[in-house]
């Protein structure tokens, strides 16, 4: 009686012991999925926080002879669009990176979206660069601008020319795809704060004006 007594304790204990494990197997488990999620999460919250700075900080260059504030480059070493943007980057550390920079967002061969900011008066011989990874893995890259044209319309365009003196579009969209992925897996949206915003207004005769 007693080894029976003795047995099946074993086997509870056993039981007991499977479920445990079992337990903090599945716990760890998540504990590592939460943190894989959190770190992904904050990788792309700094993307952002880092896109809303450069973007929301363009200013208007000063010679109408230099390209626009922000246009659109193929480089030919590279299969994705750069987007080139003229902005203030405000007080750095390094004197030379303060005041009116240049940002290009680009893809490189690695596969990672990249940001490189040059000082504006070294514009053309580009010997003082810096190079930022935003985000890894990623296959390719879009923007859109919301501008809008000269008959008052207003429409989403995936290029601008550098040669073109148009307003600042008053909202980029950029869309994120990761190898093997139809659709975008990330999408962001900015607000530029120096676009000329349209008043509508009652005018005579009940006919609508714009401005």
């Amino acid at each position: 009686m007693i080894l029976f007594e003795i047995i099946v304790g074993l086997a509870l204990l056993s039981g007991l012991l499977s479920i445990l494990f079992s337990f903090f197997t599945s716990s760890a488990k998540m504990q590592e999925k939460l943190g894989r999620a959190e770190a992904a999460l904050a990788e792309r919250q700094r993307l952002n926080q880092r896109l809303q700075t450069i973007l929301t900080s363009v200013i208007p260059t000063p010679d109408p002879s230099l390209p626009a504030s922000l246009y659109t480059q193929k480089f030919p070493e590279e299969e994705n669009l750069s987007l080139v943007i003229y902005f203030d980057h405000g007080i750095d550390p390094d004197p030379a990176f303060s005041g009116p920079s240049l940002a290009r967002i680009y893809i490189n061969p690695q596969h990672e979206l990249c940001l490189a900011i040059w000082p504006k008066d070294r514009e053309k011989d580009k010997t003082l660069v810096r190079h930022e990874v935003l985000l890894q893995n990623i296959k390719t890259f879009a923007f859109q601008f919301l501008t809008q044209k000269t008959d008052q319309s207003i429409s989403w365009e995936s290029k601008r020319p550098a040669k073109a003196k148009e307003d600042i579009p008053s909202l980029i969209r950029l869309d994120l795809w990761e190898e093997g992925n139809q659709k975008p897996f990330l999408q962001f949206a900015f607000a530029l704060p120096f676009s000329k915003p349209s008043i509508v207004y009652p005018a005579h005769e009940g006919v609508k004006k714009k401005t």
